[in-house]
């Protein structure tokens, strides 16, 4: 099925989910589950400074790998992590299986978010439902970029920056594209999807064989796989 962005797009989307998360926060409060709604709230606050972080180093343009790894835990894993540990908070007191799956959370969601970064270099427009080079052009700093930045001359890194902070053209993109390739972006970005998901699946291994911890491989393999 197609997602709620790809037929309605942002706006509608972003109304979509914050009412799903209203209604989430409504029931916790309703069932006095205050645990749960800890980490709702908690996610709520991490999903905004993620997101306000982005938005300002994409207009200073300093952002290193470190700030890029807190930044995408909280905009983007910070919402796979709440939903494997609420999951977890249903059917267990065991509080190394809630860890573990928490951990799990968390990086499967930075994969998804650093596989999102790779395809806007490597993807293609059928597949991704956007442009490639899409974020480049929205002056989104990725790992691939970031990567760049820090292995090239830095006199060559400010003409980048530049060229992004004023529209970059077709032409231009495609240039940066080939540069990220040349300085190792890709393969770096590849090698983090690798690390991250090789340890996500070490966190599964707490639990013991059944569908459901094969439901969560097959997940993280089409994650790690995924082509859109």
């Amino acid at each position: 099925w197609p997602s709620i962005n790809r037929v309605w797009k942002n706006k509608l989307s972003i109304l979509v989910g914050d009412f799903m998360f209203s209604k989430a926060l409504t029931n916790m409060i309703h069932l006095k589950d205050f645990d749960a709604l800890q980490i709702l709230s908690s996610t709520a606050e991490r999903l905004s400074q993620g997101e306000i972080q982005q938005i300002e180093k994409a207009i200073k343009k300093n952002m290193t790998k470190d700030v890029y790894y807190q930044m995408v835990s909280d905009k983007t894993a910070s919402l796979f992590s709440a939903a494997c540990k609420l999951g977890a908070m249903t059917v267990t007191e065991d509080q190394d299986q809630r860890c573990a799956l928490e951990r799990f959370g968390e990086k499967f969601g930075l994969v998804f978010q650093i596989k999102d970064d790779l395809l806007d270099i490597t993807g293609n427009v059928d597949g991704l439902g956007k442009p490639t080079g899409f974020d480049l052009k929205k002056n989104i700093l990725t790992l691939p970029l970031i990567h760049l930045f820090e292995n090239m001359n830095p006199i060559d890194g400010k003409k980048i920056r530049r060229k992004l902070k004023n529209h970059v053209k077709k032409m231009e993109l495609e240039q940066i594209r080939e540069l990220i390739e040349q300085h190792g972006g890709i393969q770096f970005a590849e090698s983090q999807i690798n690390r991250l998901s090789d340890e996500a699946h070490n966190d599964l291994k707490i639990f013991p064989q059944s569908i459901y911890k094969d439901s969560l491989i097959s997940a993280l393999e089409f994650n790690f796989n995924r082509s859109r």
